[in-house]
């Protein structure tokens, strides 16, 4: 995440445009992830695009997880069935 707010977060998506933040909205992120304020600026995140998008609108952005950093002691998000 490049930047936190409280009405859109700044995302970057290297896999898609490494150059270029793309808006979300926080709350969002917060219902999918699970997720706080203060443990969703420090979480990495993940998320399912469609990497062919021309344009932001076209990334279809979905299923968002996200990993606290080992540093905080925890884990949190959506762990895969296996």
């Amino acid at each position: 995440m490049l930047r936190f707010g409280s009405g859109t977060c700044q995302v970057v998506l290297p896999e898609w445009r490494p150059a270029i933040a793309v808006s979300v909205p926080t709350e969002q992120l917060q219902r999918s992830t699970g997720l706080g304020p203060e443990e969703l600026r420090s979480a990495l995140l993940s998320v399912v695009i469609n990497p062919e998008a021309v344009h932001d609108r076209e990334l279809g952005l979905r299923d968002w997880q996200a990993e606290v950093p080992a540093a905080r002691g925890r884990r949190r998000g959506r762990r895969p069935i296996r």
